[in-house]
């Protein structure tokens, strides 16, 4: 095994795993002046042993462990606010490695769903100047957090450039508290236009956003606005994120016709984690 398994992030791994790690271990070299560090993500950074057995089997799980912890130490190193020149180095950095924003540089997923009314992923700070451009008044952040690096470099993008930053905590991977789904809802109806709300893909909490804007705000039948919530933006219905469809099935089924008269007396998210979770066994 060569060099690249060294480094700040993954020091030498032990000899009888070079010719299974290079595999099932994907790392992205981040070069800045003399320094160079090593960074991964949970996505490529997953490891299937699962066609290994015995003492092999049992070297190479305890292989992959101490990868996780040593990816998850250091993915909170870069973890910091953006109050010194070496805190925001490292912010940037965890912004466009561990959450992504590499890809985003070029896929935006960014689409008009009615006059004035936007949906795209997580936008990264150079997208910002064609916000502006778009006439972009404000944008809602589906992803909850504001101190997180992403969120904090999100702000001040927004700040920079004059657009209005709301946020509301959406859950893709289990069923959304109503409450989150009421106060969208209601920003929905308040915000200036033109608006723009992302999650991270833009694809699952972003989808079913849209939907809800579209069943609510337009008045547009469920059958026509679930087609935002589709593989089109990079949704898969087959995921934990089907629970999404779930709900909005669960609504087409329901004897109330109205979206939000639906989710004030009718849903029941513990009831819908439920039944998603006993139907995908």
């Amino acid at each position: 095994m060569n060099a690249v398994f060294q480094g700040p992030y993954l020091n030498h791994l032990p000899s009888q795993h070079e010719d299974v790690v290079p595999r099932y271990v994907r790392l992205v070299r981040v070069a800045k002046g003399r320094e160079k560090t090593l960074l991964s993500s949970p996505a490529l950074f997953t490891m299937s042993f699962q066609g290994f057995t015995g003492s092999r089997g049992a070297q190479l799980g305890r292989l992959s462990n101490q990868l996780k912890d040593r990816f998850d130490a250091t993915k909170a190193s870069f973890r910091t606010d953006l109050s010194s020149p070496e805190n925001r180095r490292r912010a940037v950095l965890y912004e466009r490695w561990f959450d992504h924003g590499f890809l985003r540089k070029f896929w935006t997923n960014m689409f008009e769903i009615a006059p004035g009314v936007w949906r795209s992923n997580h936008p990264t700070a150079k997208r910002f100047p064609a916000l502006t451009a778009r006439g972009i008044h404000t944008i809602i952040s589906l992803r909850g957090s504001t101190t997180t690096p992403w969120a904090l470099l999100e702000k001040e993008a927004c700040t920079r450039h004059g657009i209005r930053l709301e946020t509301v905590a959406l859950k893709s991977q289990s069923a959304p508290n109503r409450r989150d789904l009421q106060a969208l809802i209601g920003l929905f109806r308040s915000v200036e236009k033109p608006v723009l709300f992302h999650c991270k893909s833009g694809a699952d909490r972003t989808g079913l956003a849209s939907v809800m804007y579209l069943l609510v705000i337009e008045n547009q039948p469920l059958e026509q606005a679930r087609k935002m919530l589709s593989w089109r933006y990079a949704h898969l219905s087959w995921t934990k994120a089907g629970v999404l469809d779930m709900l909005l099935d669960d609504f087409a089924t329901s004897a109330r016709h109205d979206f939000e008269d639906w989710l004030g007396h009718d849903y029941d998210a513990r009831a819908l984690q439920k039944k998603f979770e006993s139907k995908s066994r």
